[in-house]
């Protein structure tokens, strides 16, 4: 199980525009933006599935995979810190 939370800096912030997508630029996807949205509400670290749950309830259909590659690009480009 991973646990993520809001990065170092306390709180969710979006970085430059960068990336692995399309020719080093990152995409913003509709995902990511409501991964995004839902840990800058949270507090602490919580589990890809707890995260997963949140969306489900807010009516968002995105599947779990799409949230755990969300959430590892939001890690790797630091805004959020991850525990594994």
């Amino acid at each position: 199980t991973t646990a993520v939370g809001a990065g170092a800096g306390g709180g969710v912030r979006r970085p430059p525009s960068r990336g692995r997508d399309h020719g080093g630029v990152a995409r913003v996807t509709r995902q990511r933006d409501a991964v995004r949205t839902i840990f800058s509400r949270l507090d602490g670290f919580h589990s890809i599935q707890d995260v997963h749950a949140r969306l489900r309830e807010a009516g968002d259909a995105v599947g779990l995979t799409t949230v755990y590659r969300a959430v590892q690009f939001l890690a790797e480009d630091g805004e959020l810190d991850s525990i594994r």
